[in-house]
């Protein structure tokens, strides 16, 4: 009912609400995708603080190239 009246009478809020819900959806796919890409790479090696911020660093530029700027 929300949808059929927002998409009547206020298009523009309507509209912002799909951009927001996206972007929600997006930002919740890409932590999950870093979280898990880290857990994978620390894995098979020693959880010392540098090997820590490495598996960091490549888990967030392949959720970069993947998600954000797809």
């Amino acid at each position: 009912m929300r949808f059929g009246f927002l998409q009547e009478c206020n298009e523009e809020l309507l509209f912002r609400l799909v951009i927001q819900s996206e972007l929600i959806d997006v930002n919740e796919r890409a932590h999950q995708l870093i979280k898990k890409f880290e857990k994978a790479y620390l894995k098979d090696s020693n959880e010392d603080f540098k090997t820590r911020l490495s598996a960091r660093a490549i888990a967030e530029e392949f959720v970069l190239i993947e998600i954000v700027y797809a």
